[in-house]
């Protein structure tokens, strides 16, 4: 086996380095370009003209007399409802002024139990907020907010925000069965309360508020936040961010296609089969999410396998991993389990580790570069943006990436001069709580 630099000097010229400066000024323009036809857009929300998704909410963002106006002991169910974990609990807002997190359910949703109608994914929601209310006592808040991170449209109404399921199909494999037309149903939030009546410990509930998960990130405060923008960025899992009242669905917006092509690391990836071989297939989410960079990994660790450069079954062991930490451990350097996965030499297994090391090293960078184009691009459609603020950030590739925030902040001074970004650390439970404990508090 050669050394490890001489091994990976094949991957360069097929897209394992970071990107250019000109490469990243090109995706910033697409990224901006796309925000402003999906927010200018008249018609119904689409993507078929080049445009963010530029789903409207019919919410206003919470400012800092909002958030202050919120009594001391208010309280309202909280609940974050996606892809696998559940996360249904009770907030209240403390002496000191912040919202705190109490008695918090969790529950993991198996993949083989994804696949429901839409009375039943109601019936689940009802469900786990009912068990939180068999544990803690609820019967001081008649409010429930759901940060929801499916497809939706947004409806104001009598009773807070509600929400219409608007696909069939969700993220992370889930399915409604039976969703032909969502206008065949009524409202979720109608619905979850309608289930809620018959208990009696849930009875009382009478509000409901449902949000993107992105946009109840824009909505989450501190009482020692300043200059705060409206807007909101999850970088996780999946990739999106929100402007305003938009949910703007910026993980799906195309990468420029001659960057996109010059990525044969990226075309591996599809050739294993862990991306979409459809139109999703080059969206700016498939460098970011969580869920995607180890398989970046993976697919240059088949072409070196292709090549003959590396012993086979690294590549399907990093596809095929559950531990979602592996590459930003492997960046870090300092850890080495090749020998548990393959049968090699301890000078070879050195040798590997050295170049899978490497090869996370350089996807992390990748990644962070493009969460400071996607940060860039929406800062910059907000008309008010002073020289020095905050953002708030969810999301653990962001937070728990090696030197991902770092590298960020790095692009973001190339991309944005003279600007002073700084990233919160947020929470879309305690966001969409913030919201809805806003809305119900004294008003001026």
């Amino acid at each position: 086996m050669n050394d490890s630099s001489t091994i990976l000097s094949i991957l360069t010229p097929l897209g394992l380095r970071p990107f250019l400066d000109a490469e990243l000024s090109a995706i910033h323009r697409k990224l901006s370009n796309a925000i402003s036809i999906g927010t200018q857009r008249a018609s119904e929300p689409t993507t078929l003209d080049g445009g963010v998704l530029g789903v409207r909410t019919s919410t206003h963002q919470i400012s800092p007399k909002d958030f202050d106006k919120i009594p001391v002991g208010s309280s309202v169910i909280s609940c974050a409802y996606a892809g696998t974990n559940w996360i249904t609990t009770l907030v209240s807002k403390t002496k000191e002024g912040e919202l705190k997190t109490d008695t918090e359910k969790l529950t993991e949703i198996q993949e083989s139990e994804r696949s429901c109608t839409y009375n039943e994914l109601c019936k689940r929601m009802a469900d786990e907020i009912i068990q939180l209310a068999e544990e803690t006592d609820i019967s001081n808040t008649t409010i429930l907010a759901i940060s929801f991170g499916f497809p939706h449209s947004n409806v104001s109404t009598s009773y807070g925000i509600d929400a219409q399921i608007t696909s069939r199909g969700l993220t992370k494999h889930w399915e409604i069965i039976d969703l032909e037309s969502y206008e065949s149903f009524e409202p979720l939030g109608k619905t979850i309360l309608s289930l809620l009546k018959n208990h009696d410990k849930t009875k009382h509930l009478s509000y409901i508020y449902i949000l993107n998960d992105t946009n109840a990130v824009s909505h989450f405060r501190t009482s020692s936040t300043e200059n705060q923008l409206p807007v909101g960025f999850v970088f996780g899992t999946g990739v999106n961010a929100s402007l305003g009242e938009y949910n703007l669905e910026i993980g799906k917006v195309l990468l420029p296609e001659d960057i996109a092509n010059s990525d044969k690391i990226h075309s591996e990836t599809e050739n294993l089969r862990l991306l979409p071989s459809n139109d999703d297939r080059d969206v700016i989410e498939n460098w970011i999410g969580g869920d995607f960079l180890k398989d970046k990994v993976a697919g240059a660790l088949s072409l070196l396998e292709k090549k003959q450069q590396i012993p086979q079954g690294l590549g399907m062991w990093f596809a095929e991993t559950k531990n979602h930490s592996l590459v930003s451990d492997y960046a870090q350097g300092g850890i080495c389990t090749v020998a548990n996965h393959i049968q090699v030499s301890e000078r070879e297994a050195s040798v590997l580790c050295e170049i899978i090391t490497n090869i996370s090293s350089i996807t992390l960078i990748r990644a962070s570069q493009l969460i400071a184009t996607i940060i860039a691009s929406v800062i910059q459609h907000h008309t008010k943006t002073p020289s020095q603020f905050s953002i708030p950030i969810e999301g653990s590739v962001f937070w728990k990436g090696y030197k991902v925030k770092e590298i960020t902040q790095d692009t973001l001074g190339m991309l944005l001069p003279n600007t002073t970004v700084n990233p919160i650390e947020a929470s879309g439970i305690l966001g969409i709580a913030t919201y809805a404990l806003a809305k119900h508090s004294p008003k001026s």
